[in-house]
C-alpha cells in the first residue's frame, strides 16, 4: 500500500497537503513531537471523508512530501469530538510483525497532547482491532491492503 508522508517521526511540524493533488498547502508547529511518521493513503478520500490516516512504525528516515510502500499492521479508532476516524498502523519494514499496544499508546499520547489546543473537543483512542479489520477498512475505500 502506498502512503504519502505528511510528517516525519520526531518532528513537531505539521505539513498539510492536498489529499487529491498532493500539492503542499502549508505547515504549522504542534505541541509535541510525532512518535512515528504520519501520512495518508492516496485515493481514499471520499466526498464525505478525508483520506485514511496512517501511522508508519517506526517510520524513521521518511521525509514529508514523499511516498513509501508500506505493509498494513493494524488499526484503531480515534474520536475527535463527534467524529470517529480510523487510524491505520503500517510499516515499511518487511520483517516487522504486529505493532503491539505500546505503539498504539505512544500514538494516543501524542494525539491527546496535540488536541489540547482544542479543549472543547473530547478525544479518545480505541483498542487495536487487528490487521484483518484494517484491510477491510482499506477495501471499503477501494484499496487492496
Amino acid at each position: 500500500m502506498n502512503v504519502f508522508i505528511e510528517g516525519e517521526a520526531g518532528s513537531k511540524i505539521r505539513y498539510r497537503y492536498d489529499e487529491r493533488t498532493l500539492a503542499p498547502e502549508g505547515s504549522r508547529e504542534l505541541r509535541a513531537e510525532r512518535p512515528y511518521a504520519y501520512g495518508f493513503v492516496p485515493g481514499t478520500a471520499t466526498a464525505r471523508d478525508d483520506a485514511l490516516d496512517v501511522w508508519v512504525v517506526p517510520g524513521t528516515g521518511l521525509a514529508h512530501g514523499t511516498s513509501a510502500e508500506c505493509r498494513i499492521l493494524d488499526v484503531f479508532m480515534f474520536r475527535e469530538g463527534d467524529e470517529l476516524e480510523a487510524k491505520l498502523v503500517a510499516t515499511e519494514l518487511a520483517e516487522m510483525g504486529g505493532v503491539g499496544e505500546d505503539a498504539r499508546k505512544r500514538i494516543e499520547a501524542y494525539l491527546v497532547e496535540v488536541f489540547k489546543e482544542w479543549p472543547e473537543l473530547r478525544v479518545a483512542a480505541g483498542p487495536l482491532e487487528g490487521k484483518e479489520r484494517a484491510i477491510a477498512i482499506l477495501r471499503e475505500r477501494g484499496i487492496d491492503g
